[in-house]
């Protein structure tokens, strides 16, 4: 606590936030897996559920699979939800021992994954798709994950294949 600024895990709300711009006039405020998370999954159908292959996205893991509990026990059925490894390299052990991890949840990981490649930073900034990009490769795992979940779609009864 001398070394740091006051942390706070609370659901943002303008009454928290207000609260705690007013008392502690922070540098920034760093938002956790509220009740927003537990709307988005309701309206998710199928949920793909990014996931960079460090210890940060993994440890946040536990705070989102309290949300999706509570998102299917509101829905009253199953959500399907899939894995979708983003900025993967099968070369980095780190991401491989994550992949290995992840397997062991009961959620699928999709079979396309999404490399670390410039497209993807470049298309944001540009305001491009990554279709307009010039990076074939991109544009390739686009299309792949695109083919892919159409296919959950239609497995899971959302369009007709």
């Amino acid at each position: 606590p001398e070394f740091a600024d006051p942390t706070y895990i609370e659901p943002i709300t303008p009454e928290v936030v207000e609260h705690i711009l007013a008392k502690e006039k922070p540098d920034a405020l760093l938002p956790t897996l509220g009740e927003m998370t537990t709307r988005i999954i309701l309206a998710a159908d199928p949920l793909i559920i990014p996931i960079l292959p460090s210890g940060h996205d993994f440890r946040s893991m536990q705070m989102f699979f309290e949300r999706y509990e509570l998102a299917k026990d509101t829905a009253g059925k199953h959500i399907p939800a899939y894995f979708l490894l983003n900025q993967y390299a099968d070369h980095i052990r780190v991401h491989q021992g994550i992949k290995g991890l992840l397997e062991q949840y009961d959620f699928p990981i999709l079979l396309t994954t999404l490399r670390e490649r410039v497209a993807y930073v470049a298309t944001g900034i540009e305001g491009k798709g990554v279709l307009e990009y010039d990076d074939p490769k991109a544009a390739d795992e686009m299309v792949a994950l695109t083919k892919e979940i159409l296919a959950i779609a239609a497995e899971i009864g959302l369009v007709q294949s």
